[in-house]
């Protein structure tokens, strides 16, 4: 290797030290972009699309851990602090088995293990250790797409690239349990023989729904046959029409099966106008990156196969919006996990996926500077202090906290953003 390489390969890495220990967040935008154009390029070596690929995950970890938690009654973060806090004053029984009986173990189990290494209660380390599990599983899907299709290594950083760019790490975070669940479903889709029983079992443990989530998911996005699609949008929209007509019927039975009492849950969100119209809405938004390959049909004119994922997507989860929080729930492998991949499996490594790729790239970036709330509510997105971000790490809290007590909504005004 030529020292003229080995110096501008360390300053590439000193500039990406340097704009990620100023502003994380940038730090992920500049990170992705260089992967995809370096992945998209035969002339990228692999230690540079390691490095990007490195500060891209670097990024997006500082980005999530700027989001304030115990604020809000509908954070599912505050249950699993306050499960973890059960392990740490030594009450392992009852945090082993609060969710469904000790069926679904293995959040709690994954908290024993992060408590066996912090032993202190620190809510942001322990999310830390939660989001890196994340990732991790993530990228361990990435390996197994590019392993199942027998692609080359080039092909996993760029589906990495857009895997992370199409990622929901907060809502993934979110519903941690389901969060889970859907990586391992997302591996027991590309896996084969007993390991897909293997992943199958273990996102049981996490969320049981996974009986049901599989089955669609691996529909969805394995489908070749127009005719089953067809007779999948049929399906989708008798079952809307037949739940909207018969739901005070459903929501009315007393279930004694976990799965059908999560589902009756979900149902009962239908009972409120209000929620519904909001389900709705939140829905369409939800669907916009699965729409946007809609535009590369109408200039083909060619119905892909690969394009099947897209159209499934948007009919199902078009025919429950009107289900408050379900259609993406049920989705969630494929709508949280997986949109990055169907636009590689759809459009390739190519200059076109990058030219469709890019300008969500900047809608993202512009959308979250300027409008989400989420991101940096505990410290700013730039600083002109170095690594300004790890104080916030160690913030305790040891007392538990009252879920049902904190506000439904936060009125506070992001202060931290810019």
């Amino acid at each position: 290797m030529k020292m003229t390489d080995k110096l501008l390969f360390l300053f590439y890495c000193l500039l990406l030290v340097a704009v990620f220990a100023f502003s994380p967040f940038f730090s992920f935008y500049l990170s992705v972009t260089l992967l995809l154009i370096q992945s998209y390029s035969f002339n990228a070596e692999f230690r540079s699309m390691l490095v990007s690929s490195a500060f891209a995950l670097l990024g997006i970890i500082v980005t999530a851990m700027s989001n304030e938690h115990f604020a809000v009654r509908g954070d599912d973060f505050t249950t699993y602090y306050n499960n973890y806090l059960e392990i740490y004053n030594g009450h392992y029984s009852d945090a082993i088995f609060q969710f469904s009986g000790g069926i679904e173990a293995g959040v709690p189990l994954l908290n024993l293990l992060i408590y066996s290494i912090v032993g202190e209660p620190l809510p942001y380390i322990f999310k830390l250790f939660h989001i890196v599990f994340i990732l991790s599983l993530l990228v361990a899907v990435c390996l197994k797409i590019v392993n199942y299709y027998n692609l080359k290594p080039r092909n996993f950083f760029f589906i990495l690239g857009l895997s992370l760019i199409f990622f929901k790490l907060n809502y993934v975070f979110l519903i941690m349990r389901q969060g889970y669940a859907s990586l391992f479903i997302a591996l027991a889709i590309f896996s084969l023989g007993r390991f897909r029983l293997v992943f199958l079992v273990i996102a049981c443990t996490f969320h049981l729904s996974s009986i049901a989530i599989f089955p669609l998911s691996i529909f969805i996005i394995k489908n070749k046959s127009f005719n089953k699609l067809k007779l999948f949008i049929f399906a989708s929209i008798f079952m809307s029409v037949f739940i909207l007509v018969n739901v005070k019927i459903l929501t009315s039975i007393n279930f004694s099966n976990v799965i059908l009492v999560k589902l009756s849950y979900a149902l009962s969100g239908m009972l409120d106008s209000g929620m519904m119209f909001q389900s709705i809405v939140t829905n369409i938004k939800g669907l916009l990156f699965f729409l946007v390959p809609f535009t590369v049909l109408v200039v083909r004119r060619n119905l892909d196969k690969t394009f099947y994922p897209f159209l499934a997507m948007t009919v199902f989860v078009m025919s429950t919006s009107y289900l408050p929080s379900l259609s993406f729930r049920v989705t969630m492998p494929i709508y949280a996990l997986l949109t990055g991949f169907l636009y590689f499996n759809y459009l390739g490594r190519t200059k076109l996926c990058l030219g469709v790729v890019f300008p969500i790239l900047v809608f993202s970036l512009f959308n979250s500077t300027y409008f989400s709330k989420l991101n940096y509510e505990r410290y700013a997105m730039f600083d002109t202090k170095p690594f300004y971000f790890i104080p916030s790490l160690f913030e305790d809290r040891v007392l538990k906290i009252d879920r049902f007590s904190l506000p439904k909504i936060s009125n506070q005004e992001n202060e931290n953003k810019l």
